[in-house]
């Protein structure tokens, strides 16, 4: 079973609107729902895969029981502390991809600490976890840190991702492994090119995965550096492309796939999520058709200089 943790979960809305103009009045022509948060995209993406997937969330009101219900439709369990809020909603606009991310429901230390019981308890059943997204409002700015030194102390394979605060102080706690996009890395590190961020990451975990947009994705683990790249002639929505990249990661790991063999799966799922019109899900068979298409090479870690 693997684990998958969205603390800040959202019902995501997609805006169908020819041109979105700022400072000007925008009309619609439809709008669509989806459940949402990137720990869900993760989870939904992983289910897909065919692997028994569990949700732990901070579900609140109609927007909480909207996100459960589609989750439990798709045959993924789902857990974790009750309040008396409202999940966020954030918007995706069709005209550019531009997202408008809310900030979520107000947390105190009891749910806090609520979730990370139930995080303990359920880590211990699970083969990985998996923590993606940001926090309610109210959580500590350590929080995933604290995740990351309770999994380790249970000797838990995890993969974190994060961005801001939270990266910076999760990265001294030492994660297993980590799935950041360049910008967010460079952002923490003050590093600029690929190799350089490898580098930095390499020092604080065992597995780095780092996604570079239109360039592809980089996986490091020890002295080796894979890339891999899908080519996309049209994207429908490049929201959850990471999430997709995620849920390939975890799910390689508990099948124990080489390092090829994993970045081959998650260049091919961020590749099949660009294609879905639903945000932050993928097909198998277009997770498949990418399988034999993608482009995968082994890099020792002295030549990733080259690339920047």
């Amino acid at each position: 079973m693997i684990l998958c943790c969205c603390p800040n979960l959202s019902v995501d809305t997609r805006v169908h609107i020819d041109a979105l103009q700022i400072g000007a009045v925008n009309r619609a022509t439809h709008t669509e729902e989806f459940p949402g948060g990137k720990g869900v995209h993760v989870a939904l993406a992983a289910h897909a895969l065919g692997a028994d997937v569990c949700l732990l969330g901070i579900w609140g009101g109609s927007a909480g029981a909207f996100i459960r219900q589609n989750c439990e439709a798709r045959g993924i369990r789902c857990i974790g502390p009750n309040i008396n809020q409202e999940n966020r909603r954030c918007l995706s606009f069709t005209d550019n991809d531009t997202e408008v991310l809310m900030p979520g429901p107000q947390i105190d230390e009891c749910i806090f600490d609520e979730y990370l019981a139930i995080l303990k308890t359920e880590a211990q059943a699970a083969d990985l976890v998996s923590i993606s997204g940001s926090w309610p409002q109210g959580a500590p700015s350590d929080a995933y840190a604290q995740c990351v030194q309770l999994l380790n102390a249970l000797e838990k394979a995890h993969l974190i991702d994060c961005s801001g605060e939270q990266l910076t102080q999760a990265l001294e706690a030492k994660p297993y492994a980590v799935h950041c996009n360049s910008a967010e890395i460079k952002d923490c590190s003050h590093k600029t090119n690929v190799a350089e961020q490898l580098d930095y990451l390499k020092s604080f975990c065992q597995l780095s995965v780092l996604t570079c947009g239109s360039e592809g994705l980089f996986l490091a683990k020890n002295d080796t550096v894979v890339h891999s790249l899908c080519s996309i002639e049209h994207v429908i929505s490049s929201v959850g492309c990471g999430d997709a990249v995620c849920a390939a990661v975890v799910v390689s790991l508990a099948k124990q796939s080489t390092l090829s063999e994993m970045a081959s799966l998650a260049s091919a799922c961020g590749a099949a999520n660009c294609l879905n019109a639903d945000l932050g899900m993928i097909h198998s068979s277009d997770v498949e058709r990418f399988i034999t298409s993608a482009e995968t090479k082994i890099i020792k870690q002295e030549y990733t200089h080259a690339l920047s």
